[in-house]
């Protein structure tokens, strides 16, 4: 006789459980402890590392496959998946494990609640597996530093496996273990449950779409002079564009971009007169990234009447490109900053920009304000 060291967490000591072999491991199952109360853990115990794995449960696909009878004893055994032993066993300092491990709040094996985590890790794993049995891992899953002490694997268990019991009979074929019966207290069971060792690996979508990545990346051609095929002179200075992004979200730039206009030779510079170059840029990094441009993150209310005309400027700069260029959600936006700023001094010269780019929703709150401005 020998005593080999076995490392990992000791499983909880019991008696009436199964100890099953299959592929290099040790399956424990059930069992009845010291207050006569039955287990409904699984175990494993790889042999040639010596070692407990660390086991999480997960409900999220049927990894175990109840094959229980039509008798009366159904019922038994799904009452006794749901009573409320699992909590003393949490309590238990000999089964810190399993309580560290678990969000458990019933009975039922691999319940625990642990899909993000394998959602995370299944993302890492050329061969996850899962989709009716053990999502096990690989070296892949050890920790990437080399010094760390903890390298044994984590096993993610999927579906309701049996309910606490002892006294059943585990069989190993092929790559399946079978339980079926056994007691639980008075009552005795003849629910029968399938565990896959190995089930077939599932394929997962997770990469960005197409349209995804465009978004992505659209952001960082903004103002890029790489891969840019027109150039704008705004107030003397350079700012770099793409015909086939601006023609896909205004139809003055597809008009303007159109053959038999010169704005449509290769390399050409376009000037934008009446424009300042920082409403040009604030829209061009609008129409790149989607985002309201930082010239409208202004207190259009300030104290400071000075600061306040400013911004007002600012945004009106950008309403006027808005209109120019076709670009009606933008100019929705400028609309709403500008609402509030509508005050008895400055009513009549909103009123006339609102006019003058077409914003109706400005020009009605505008008429609105004038309308009940003595009242």
């Amino acid at each position: 006789w020998t005593c080999p060291h076995v490392s990992g967490v000791l499983p909880h000591p019991r008696a009436g459980m199964t100890l099953t072999a299959l592929g290099g491991r040790l399956f424990l199952f059930g069992g009845s402890g010291t207050s006569s109360k039955c287990f409904h853990d699984l175990q494993i115990l790889d042999r040639k590392e010596m070692a407990w794995l660390d086991v999480m449960h997960s409900d999220s696909d049927q990894q175990w496959d109840n094959k229980a009878s039509n008798g009366t004893n159904n019922a038994i055994a799904r009452n006794n998946t749901s009573s409320g032993y699992y909590d003393e066993m949490i309590h238990d300092e000999d089964y810190h494990r399993t309580s560290a491990q678990s969000g458990h709040d019933g009975g039922n094996m691999g319940s625990l609640g642990l899909q993000d985590s394998m959602d995370a890790q299944t993302s890492t794993l050329s061969t996850s597996r899962a989709g009716g049995g053990w999502m096990s891992s690989s070296a892949d899953m050890a920790s990437p530093n080399p010094n760390d002490e903890d390298t044994i694997p984590t096993i993610f268990v999927n579906g309701q496996g049996p309910g606490r019991r002892a006294g059943h009979t585990a069989t190993a074929v092929n790559r399946h273990i079978y339980v079926f019966g056994g007691s639980c207290g008075s009552d005795y069971l003849n629910d029968f449950f399938v565990l896959d060792t190995d089930p077939p690996p599932r394929a997962y979508v997770n990469k960005p779409t197409s349209l995804q990545l465009f978004e992505r990346r659209l952001r960082l051609l903004y103002n890029e002079e790489e891969f840019s095929d027109v150039t704008f002179l705004v107030e003397g200075q350079k700012v770099y564009g793409h015909k086939m992004v601006l023609s896909l979200v205004s139809d003055c730039f597809r008009a303007m971009f159109t053959t038999g206009f010169r704005e449509s030779e290769v390399g050409a510079e376009i000037e934008i007169p009446l424009c300042s170059h920082d409403a040009f840029c604030s829209m061009m990094e609008y129409i790149y990234t989607g985002q309201t441009p930082k010239c409208c993150n202004v207190q259009l209310l300030d104290t400071n009447q000075q600061a306040a005309i400013s911004g007002i400027g600012r945004v009106v700069d950008l309403l006027e490109l808005a209109d120019r260029f076709f670009l009606d959600h933008l100019k929705q936006v400028c609309e709403r900053i500008l609402e509030p700023a509508v005050s008895a001094e400055t009513v009549d010269y909103l009123h006339q920009v609102a006019h003058k780019t077409n914003s109706i929703q400005l020009e009605a709150v505008c008429a609105h304000f004038e309308r009940n401005l003595d009242t």
